[in-house]
Formats: C-alpha cells, sequence, structure tokens
C-alpha cells in the first residue's frame, strides 16, 4: 500500500520541439530541421506519503523510427528489472509539494520528421508520458 501510496504522480505535460535563436531566445517550432532542443513541461503533484529529498528524473524521447535519442553517452536507468536508455536524467529535490518542472534536451544532430513520445520515468516507474510531431 505505501509503495503504490508514495508514487509520484505528473499533470499537465507538454512537449514541444525548440528553436534557439542568436539571441539566445528559443520559440517553438514544428520543423525537424530547425530543432535545436526538445522541452518537456510539467507538475510533479505534492504526495504527503512520498520520500522528500533528491529524486533522479529520467526523460525517454522516442523518435519515429523507435529508437531513443542519446547524444554522446546516454543515461540508464532500472525499470522492472530491466536496464533502459534514456535521453537525459536530472535530479530534483522534491519536498512533498507540487513542483513545475521544465527538462530540456540539447539536440546536437538532424533529426527526422514524424511522431515523438516522450516518457518521465522516476524510481523505477513511468510517471509521465505524451506525445508531438514535426514536420
Amino acid at each position: 500500500q505505501v509503495n503504490i501510496g508514495s508514487k509520484l504522480t505528473t499533470s499537465g505535460i507538454k512537449a514541444d520541439a525548440l528553436r534557439v535563436q542568436n539571441s539566445g531566445n528559443y520559440k517553438e517550432t514544428t520543423r525537424a530541421k530547425s530543432t535545436n532542443m526538445i522541452r518537456a513541461c510539467f507538475t510533479i503533484m505534492g504526495n504527503p506519503i512520498a520520500k522528500a529529498g533528491d529524486k533522479a528524473i529520467f526523460m525517454r524521447i522516442i523518435s519515429p523510427d523507435g529508437k531513443v535519442l542519446s547524444e554522446g553517452s546516454p543515461e540508464t536507468f532500472e525499470k522492472d528489472g530491466k536496464s533502459m536508455e534514456a535521453s537525459i536524467k536530472r535530479v530534483v529535490n522534491y519536498q512533498k509539494e507540487n513542483m513545475d518542472l521544465c527538462i530540456f534536451y540539447d539536440v546536437d544532430s538532424a533529426i527526422p520528421s514524424g511522431d515523438y513520445i516522450v516518457k518521465i520515468y522516476c524510481e523505477q516507474k513511468e510517471i509521465a508520458s505524451t506525445s508531438f510531431s514535426l514536420k
């Protein structure tokens, strides 16, 4: 019961592609060839049963060809006894209260157009999932 109740939950997940401008600002884009970054924003809901402290949040970005986007050395994590590849890892300090969070993934090489799936994991559990499309 406590294991189930202490699982972190999220709401309002949104993922999109960004184009970084020369000024350093960024703008949403729907084109694969102008994508420099992928962003996922969501709220981790407050949970009085969950343990407070540092939590490793993993983001997997699955491209239209079914591969996980990861530049260089990918992050790995455990889920159901299997090692899984993540696009990026972010450690946050969770204090049992609602927490708004955005995770940014730098796109260094050209990515294909199509539908992308973004999944968020924490403590070996999937806590959020969404998708977006690029032309």
